[in-house]
């Protein structure tokens, strides 16, 4: 497990990590960067990933220990070299993409854009649901992959990985709602969503527009308050013109709203943005293809966002004034 505390299991389904001592951080980062890799690494691949420039002033004696620490930890047979003997070395961990939960994700998020592109709704929300519980948006970003080392690389590949999380999310909402399933149930959960990625106004967007599908008009406007609240008191500006017209379109019932167009945001708020990383494609198990940056968001503005979000909780339909 990666995605939160490292966790290796024994045969017995006992965690080979007990404590988070100096020499088991070490080796915790080497288990991270190993079971990403899907064709093992060489030592000079390794010693980058591992640690960062200036850190340690013998990385070659000290990648040795730690590979040899590591096998003492690790149940015998995991850490393997190939080939054996003589030649280059390449270190790797014998193990399948289903004993890894960041493999199984990115497995099922690619099942469901697939099945998404070739028109298949109904499977794509199945794997974007399955994706969605395998690395639930109630994690929050700042103990998403606590292992991995803080090194430029590694950084690189984390926060592509928690942007993918992020689109999951999204991209599993937008699905339900080309559906049909315009639910309380469902605008509850794109808020659990919205707790984890605060300003994101695309997520605030399809929850506005599920609350104001499943008839609660007034909830939808207070939930587009929320998030206007939010950048003003964090940003000290809007959530973009893209809110603004949804917001025009909840107060007029626009037609619009019952559409497929409505779900796509004509003009991202600047936080949803994310620049080219300049950076080969990295093979990760599960995955060939090359993962987006995620923007990093300040812990206050997270607390307030979730602060606002409470508020934006559905009430009786019969007391809006909106009905399809």
């Amino acid at each position: 497990m990666l995605q939160g505390d490292l966790a290796v299991l024994r045969d017995d389904g006992q965690n080979v990590f007990s404590e988070n001592s100096s020499p088991q951080h070490r080796i915790r980062n080497l288990v991270c960067v190993l079971a990403l890799g899907d064709q093992g690494f060489s030592a000079s691949e390794l010693k980058p990933l591992i640690w960062r420039p200036k850190e340690c002033s013998d990385q070659t004696s000290a990648l040795t220990s730690l590979i040899y620490n590591a096998r003492r930890v690790l149940p015998p047979g995991r850490l393997i070299t190939s080939p054996p003997g003589k030649g280059p070395r390449r270190y790797s961990l014998l193990c399948q993409d289903s004993d890894i939960d960041v493999a199984c994700f990115l497995l099922a998020v690619g099942k469901a854009e697939r099945s998404r592109a070739n028109g298949r709704l109904e499977e794509s929300a199945r794997h974007y649901a399955q994706a969605a519980s395998l690395w639930p948006t109630t994690t929050s970003s700042a103990r998403a992959l606590p292992d991995f080392p803080r090194t430029r690389l590694m950084l690189q590949i984390r926060d592509r990985l928690l942007a993918h999380r992020r689109e999951v999310a999204e991209a599993y909402a937008e699905t339900q709602l080309r559906l049909g399933r315009h639910t309380a149930s469902l605008a509850d959960e794109i808020l659990q969503s919205i707790r984890a990625h605060p300003t994101n106004t695309r997520l605030w967007r399809l929850h506005i527009i599920a609350l104001y599908r499943a008839g609660y008009k007034g909830d939808a406007l207070r939930a587009d308050e929320a998030v206007r609240t939010l950048f003003e008191d964090e940003f000290q500006a809007g959530p973009g013109t893209g809110m603004d017209q949804l917001q025009a379109q909840v107060l007029a019932d626009d037609p619009v709203l019952w559409t497929d167009a409505a779900l796509q945001e004509s003009t991202p708020g600047v936080l949803n943005k994310v620049s080219p990383l300049n950076l080969a494609s990295t093979p990760i198990r599960g995955a060939r293809a090359s993962l987006r940056p995620h923007t990093h968001l300040n812990r206050d503005v997270t607390v307030r966002a979730r602060e606002l979000a409470g508020t934006a909780r559905h009430t009786d339909p019969s007391t809006t004034s909106s009905q399809r």
